[in-house]
């Protein structure tokens, strides 16, 4: 089975199950055991090489899905799901991530703002790169910010900015390649 199989099939699954486990839930997503995110926004990944080529890349949309499980107090270890536009020489191909993550929570001075800092670790597919021809599958990291602010029981507005890289790749016929710094700015919700 290929790379793009079981990342369509593992990612669709994933989905999957956070929708239908999400809805189900009710209550703060902070204080449940278990936190569903949903966002959509834009990212600048930043600078392609491949070899020793550098290519630059343009904004395009992103959309993603994540899944936290709150370990103590403050602490939640989860998973999370992109599916972004990586935009370059005019022309958009599709880009998936899949990463662990971990985020500890800080409450903001009196009122109900909430920032979640993190960091995730990964693995990030360009389909059919359009310098090549090639798809790309690169190690990925992430650090992330997340502002929660509740709007009603059971469901919390969220913004979140990432900065990520992938220090480290190989196109599909063995070409070694990366891209970053790059930066994601998304909105959604949390439930």
């Amino acid at each position: 089975m290929s790379w793009h199989t079981t990342g369509g099939v593992i990612t669709s699954g994933f989905l999957l199950v956070i929708l239908l486990t999400g809805l189900s839930y009710g209550g703060d997503p902070l204080e449940k055991s278990t936190s569903f995110g949903l966002k959509a926004g834009l990212i600048s990944p930043g600078t392609q090489k491949i070899d020793d080529e550098k290519y630059s890349s343009s904004i395009s949309l992103s959309f993603g899905a994540s899944i936290d499980k709150k370990f103590g107090e403050r602490t939640f270890w989860g998973a999370a799901v992109d599916f972004s536009g990586f935009r370059t020489r005019g022309e958009t191909n599709l880009m998936e991530s899949l990463c662990i993550t971990f985020k500890e929570s800080f409450d903001v001075g009196d009122n109900d703002v909430t920032l979640r800092p993190g960091v995730g670790l990964g693995f990030a597919y360009i389909f059919e790169s359009l310098i090549d021809g090639e798809g790309i599958i690169h190690f990925f990291l992430m650090g992330t910010i997340e502002v929660i602010y509740p709007v009603r029981s059971g469901i919390s507005m969220l913004g979140e900015i990432n900065l990520i890289a992938a220090p480290s790749g190989e196109t599909d016929d063995e070409k070694k390649a990366s891209f970053g710094p790059g930066i994601i700015v998304r909105g959604g919700i949390l439930f």
